[in-house]
């Protein structure tokens, strides 16, 4: 008898193991088929537009690069005005195992491999999901297979595809579904923990929504029997302080950094934001984000054209009619689950929940989708239990009144919600030949088949590569975004004093080389950019504020070095670099040092009752500082006063001026590096001295070895420094990283420690 169960469990597994391998070709068979010709296209290279191209190309670059030569440094002079390498990267790259995976590679060679990455995360994805779905449906076989194609490729996928590093955590979230899985079949925690840590490391800001969604998950899971939910409960906590804990080196300095930023201060209302008005745009567009394919977020066909908060969930093929059916059948811990998930979805307040009420934005709909297609599986597994016809005369309705009601609101109300009339009747057309097919196959007792697969597989692929196209429309070229690649590589730090006069969307300049400009398109450049924004009543926590916008302002940072196509006439040039038979000069203009000496200060709220036209200027007169820490330059400059000067009428000769007598009472010896900066300075008389550098939490500062603290000025620094000769030492050490290390490392041990006495009591047992 028992060889009889031993011979079982061996041919289950051989099934489980041969299906398992269809599963990773059919996904790479359709990734392939997606990829492959934009690849040819480019010549080789993967490219899209907007922060696919500014973004997860150079942020990736740029971390390849300083992780080659510049560790131990922990400060990196490409981000913005300079930025926390840790702080500025973590969100998007260095927890990502893709990414490491591109790192022994020639850093200029990434847009060259990032087509294939992808390839690789939509395999993971469906493998992982596969595995789920074995584990909480029980079998192995094509139903499987389909439900994996369905999570890999949703429209949640698709739609997020300008976001690059989306798709580590689309891969790699499964894994927490196994380890609670897992634990419930009285298995060792072990591999939750495990799941934890990859998913804690992977990215801080998921991470943070998904233990809010495996919390609730545990509960429908275990809910009915006290003595498991107890014990699974217990398991779960150890298993996530355990993973946790080995994710600290990039978890904990990350929290320390949120908990700075102000973004997190935005709250929603219990009151106003539970649940919406079923005529409000936002509850027509998320509905399509479920009944219709996912879209390029930059240019959709109805609704809102523009939209980046990832509301896309539908199933390839299969839409919700499949996961319909299940609910209208089951009332089990999975169709109570949806039904939760679905209310969830539709109430901004709960929504935002997977934010820590903040924002409400469906980037938790991935997990959605995973539930979805959990459920669809059962109804393949046995689509003759089911009442399959009802659930897709279901989804059919919903698109039908979807679809009135975006015409209504655009021919009858005269309120513009269709922009692009042939894409909308495109992927409706699509859908509705989904659901028809659905129909037939279900007639012909096909649904759980491989030809099921197949079309799921289809028109998965066909929905992908329309997104795709509709991304790369009227977007830069990929010889282009290569063009930039090969000038960035020539750049050059011509002095240190100085940045480049390149802002926001110039991270392929900045990022993909190795010389700073005096801006950033990114979400985490560091805490000091509110600080600044305010002063310029700037809203934008993804756009840095443009210094050339202000008069004044550019030269307050640096920014002396022109990069352009067009031969100056009168200025010198420093640097000509040839790309494609098109030559680029690097020359200069009037600029600020880094470092130089000030006698004058200016309250924040005098600053603030300028116009904001004037405000650069009196900026750059005087460093702003907040009054509570006025006495700390008291004796040593003169407070000055908004009525001190005609700052409209003599803004140009005033910035000139200024400029001069900073440049003539500059810092010396003036160094940059990885770990930080330093100079020298010989101050006839106690002095203040101002850095357009971001004055963030961790900075190690030194004035002839002694420990000093900076004075915050609008965001920058600013150091009392004595009568004499001094030498200025300022290393930043990342707030959280070695206690976060520290923590990796016991956590680590103690893991390896767990693994070794569960293989034993295992190998004793048999």
């Amino acid at each position: 008898m028992n060889k009889q169960i031993e011979m079982s469990e061996q041919n289950d597994k051989h099934i489980h193991a041969r299906y398992r391998a269809l599963c990773v070709l059919l996904c790479l068979v359709t990734a392939l088929v997606i990829f492959v010709p934009f690849i040819v296209k480019g010549g080789g290279a993967f490219t899209l537009r907007d922060d696919f191209n500014t973004q997860e190309l150079t942020f990736t670059n740029q971390v390849n690069g300083f992780l080659k030569t510049q560790l131990p440094g922990e400060w990196c002079w490409s981000l913005d005005l300079g930025a926390s390498f840790v702080n500025g990267f973590g969100f998007y790259v260095l927890g990502s195992p893709f990414a490491w995976l591109t790192f022994p590679f020639p850093r200029q060679l990434f847009p060259y491999l990032i087509g294939w990455v992808y390839v690789l995360k939509y395999v993971v994805a469906g493998l992982t999901a596969y595995e789920y779905l074995c584990i909480v449906t029980q079998k192995s076989g094509w139903p499987q297979i389909t439900g994996a194609l369905i999570y890999a490729f949703s429209g949640f996928s698709a739609a997020a595809l300008e976001f690059y590093h989306f798709h580590d955590v689309v891969a790699l979230f499964p894994l927490l579904l196994i380890g609670i899985e897992k634990i419930r079949k009285k298995e060792s925690f072990l591999f939750f923990a495990f799941a934890v840590f990859v998913n804690c490391l992977l990215n801080y800001y998921f991470f943070i929504g998904e233990v809010i969604f495996i919390v609730l998950y545990f509960i429908f899971r275990f809910w009915g029997d006290l003595k498991a939910f107890l014990r699974g409960m217990g398991l779960c906590i150890a298993g996530g302080v355990l993973g946790v804990g080995m994710a600290g080196v990039l978890f904990v300095p990350s929290i320390q950094y949120i908990l700075g930023n102000p973004r997190t201060d935005q709250k929603l209302t219990f009151q106003d934001d539970l649940f919406l008005d079923l005529k409000e745009p936002l509850y027509m567009y998320l509905m399509k984000g479920l009944l219709i394919p996912g879209e390029a977020m930059n240019s959709q066909c109805a609704v809102y054209e523009m939209e980046w908060n990832s509301t896309a969930g539908w199933l390839p093929m299969t839409g919700v009619s499949l996961s319909l059916t299940y609910m209208i059948k089951k009332r089990d811990w999975l169709g109570k689950f949806l039904l939760l998930l679905s209310l969830i979805a539709f109430s901004p307040y709960l929504s935002s929940g997977f934010s820590m009420f903040t924002r409400n934005y469906q980037r938790w709909w991935f997990m959605f989708v995973l539930v979805l297609a959990a459920a669809a599986v059962f109804v393949l597994q046995k689509s003759g239990n089911y009442p399959v016809a009802a659930g897709v005369v279901i989804n059919l309705a919903l698109i039908a009144l979807w679809l009135e009601e975006v015409i209504k609101w655009q021919y009858v109300k005269d309120v513009r919600t269709i922009y692009h009339p042939r894409r909308l009747l495109f992927l409706v057309g699509i859908t509705v030949m989904g659901l028809l097919t659905i129909l037939v196959l279900h007639k012909y007792r096909k649904l759980g088949g491989r030809l099921m697969t197949v079309c799921v597989s289809f028109i998965a692929a066909l929905t992908t590569i329309f997104t795709i196209y509709v991304y790369r429309i009227n977007s830069e070229s990929t010889q282009s975004i290569l063009d930039k690649y090969s000038i960035a590589e020539e750049l050059e730090v011509i002095d240190p004093q100085y940045r480049y006069a390149m802002e926001n969307n110039k991270n392929l300049l900045t990022l993909t080389g190795d010389v700073g400009g005096v801006g950033a398109f990114t979400s985490t450049s560091g805490n000091y950019r509110f600080r600044l924004n305010e002063l310029f009543d700037h809203s934008s926590s993804v756009f840095a504020l443009r210094k050339s916008d202000y008069a004044g302002l550019a030269e307050l940072c640096g920014a002396k070095f022109v990069l352009t196509d067009a031969l100056p006439e009168e200025k010198p040039v420093l640097q000509e670099i040839e790309v494609r038979d098109t030559k680029w000069y690097v020359t200069e203009q009037a600029a600020c040092p880094i470092g130089y000496m000030v006698d004058r200060y200016m309250l924040k709220e005098d600053l603030l009752s300028l116009p904001l036209e004037e405000r650069g200027i009196a900026m750059l007169y005087a460093p702003v500082i907040e009054k509570d820490v006025e006495g700390l330059v008291a004796g040593v400059s003169q407070k000055v006063s908004p009525q001190d000067h005609n700052w409209k009428k003599e803004g140009k000769r005033l910035v000139k001026e200024l400029v001069q007598t900073y440049s003539d009472n500059s810092v010396t010896d003036f160094d940059r590096n990885s770990e930080g900066m330093s100079c020298r300075i010989n101050n006839p008389k106690e002095q203040m001295v101002f850095f357009s550098v971001p004055n963030e939490q961790g900075w190690e500062i030194r004035i002839d070895g002694e420990r000093t603290e900076s004075i915050d000025a609008g965001g920058f620094m600013l150091v009392r420094v004595p009568q004499g000769e001094h030498s200025l030492q300022f290393r930043y050490v990342t707030p959280g990283l070695r206690a976060g290390a520290a923590l990796t490392f016991i956590s680590v041990l103690a893991f390896a420690i767990l693994v070794y006495i569960n293989r034993r009591r295992s190998a004793s047992a048999q």
